[in-house]
């Protein structure tokens, strides 16, 4: 029993510190973790022992360049990510546009049917007249739908254009 209980107890305790690993954090360091020379110090420093110093000095001017570089390319991925999600809106636009002539068509159809039926005087007039009330409205409402999709398929391109300038204006920046 007892040993049941201790084995219960290091499971537990090894449970209890993975999770623990893995739900803390790993610290980014920032400039001020570093400590910094004494300016005054270092300036009694012979210029014949400052080489190593210079050579840092490079390597850091190099990384700063590094990350620079790095936030420009995140910046245009970014940039690149949301064209991308313009261009699927834009797809979906014209699948509406698409759906709407469609659905259009198929009413004009159904629309000239109805009046070929009354213009022969077969059928029920005053049903005759309804339907092709109702057929018009409908109609109506499909070309209000057409409208509004072509209008967003129009503000979508403006900004898909206005992406795609600044994109190649930072990738061009970012070649140089």
């Amino acid at each position: 029993m007892k040993r049941l209980l201790y084995l219960n107890l290091a499971l537990l305790l090894a449970l209890s510190l993975a999770v623990g690993c893995k739900s803390t954090p790993i610290p980014k360091l920032t400039k001020s973790d570093a400590p910094t020379s004494d300016q005054s110090l270092y300036a009694k420093v012979p210029a014949s022992m400052k080489a190593d110093v210079k050579e840092a000095e490079f390597d850091l001017k190099s990384a700063k360049a590094d990350v620079n570089t790095a936030r420009k390319k995140v910046e245009i991925a970014e940039l690149k990510k949301e064209r991308s999600m313009l261009q699927k809106k834009y797809s979906d636009y014209e699948l509406q546009v698409a759906e709407a002539h469609q659905m259009g068509a198929e009413v004009k159809v159904d629309l000239k049917q109805w009046e070929a039926i009354d213009a022969a005087g077969l059928g029920d007039k005053e049903t005759n007249i309804k339907t092709i009330a109702n057929l018009k409205s409908k109609q109506l409402k499909i070309e209000q739908t057409k409208i509004q999709a072509k209008a967003s398929l129009d503000t979508t391109t403006v900004k898909i254009k206005k992406l795609s300038k600044k994109i190649g204006s930072l990738e061009s920046k970012l070649s140089k």
